[in-house]
C-alpha cells in the first residue's frame, strides 16, 4: 500500500497553511454533505449513508491519493443506478437497503 500522507505530512507548514485548509475544509463539508444525502435519497437509501460514504472516501482519499487537485464526493448518476439495482432486489425498508450499502 502507498501512504504519500507519509511523505508529506512531515513537510507540512502548519503556520502559513493549517487555517486556510481548516477553511477550506469547513466549506466543502458544508457543500457536500447536503449534495451526499440527496445522492443517498437517489439510491434509496438512508441520508446517513450519503454522508458516510462522502466523508469516508476524503479521508482516505487524504491519507492513500497523490493527487492534489482530484474532486472527491458522490454523483448523481451512480446513485441512481445504485437505486435501480437496490430496486431489484426486492428489498423494502430503509434499513434493508442501508446494510446492502457500501
Amino acid at each position: 500500500l502507498n501512504f504519500p500522507v507519509i511523505n508529506w505530512l512531515p513537510r507540512y507548514a502548519w503556520r502559513a497553511d493549517f487555517l486556510r485548509d481548516l477553511m477550506v475544509g469547513t466549506t466543502l463539508a458544508f457543500v457536500i454533505a447536503p449534495k451526499a444525502m440527496a445522492h443517498a435519497l437517489l439510491a434509496e437509501v438512508p441520508p446517513y449513508v450519503g454522508i458516510y460514504t462522502a466523508f469516508a472516501s476524503t479521508l482516505v482519499y487524504g491519507t492513500m491519493g497523490t493527487s492534489k487537485w482530484l474532486s472527491l464526493g458522490t454523483a448523481a448518476l451512480p446513485a441512481l443506478l445504485y437505486g435501480e439495482a437496490l430496486n431489484k432486489l426486492n428489498l423494502n425498508s430503509p434499513a434493508e437497503k442501508a446494510l446492502v450499502s457500501p
